[in-house]
Parts: C-alpha cells; sequence; structure tokens
C-alpha cells in the first residue's frame, strides 16, 4: 500500500470513527487532499474545514485533525 493510499483510508477510518461519536454527529466525511496537505471535514448544515496536515505521517495527521477540528 503506498503512503497516500494509507492516508487516505486513515482519514476514512478516522471521520467514520468520529462521525460515530455524540460530537462528531454532523460529521458527512474527512477527505484528505495530497497535492495541498489539508484534510477537508464536511458537514451536514456546517461550514467546511480545513485542517493543515503538511509533512505529517499518518500518526501526526490523526492528532491533528482531533486537535484542530471543530464540532459543534
Amino acid at each position: 500500500m503506498t503512503e497516500n493510499a494509507r492516508k487516505e483510508a486513515v482519514m476514512h477510518f478516522l471521520g467514520r470513527a468520529i462521525a460515530s461519536t455524540r460530537a462528531g454527529g454532523d460529521l458527512r466525511y474527512l477527505c484528505w487532499d495530497p497535492e495541498d496537505e489539508v484534510v477537508r471535514a464536511y458537514f451536514f448544515g456546517a461550514p467546511m474545514q480545513e485542517i493543515n496536515v503538511a509533512c505529517d505521517s499518518e500518526w501526526a495527521m490523526i492528532k491533528d485533525v482531533v486537535e484542530h477540528i471543530r464540532l459543534e
């Protein structure tokens, strides 16, 4: 599995995990953009959020998303 594929898979599963919580129930999905090195969080009824994950490993991406995502 390539690094890009691993990062995409990690963000897919992290998005599902966050969306399954009460706090993250409005999260539709997370999308990793390898070109811009950001994770985009898409919500039901709320603006999209971008989280900078430049030069991050998969683990660092998880930590950055969890630390910076704004759940309502």
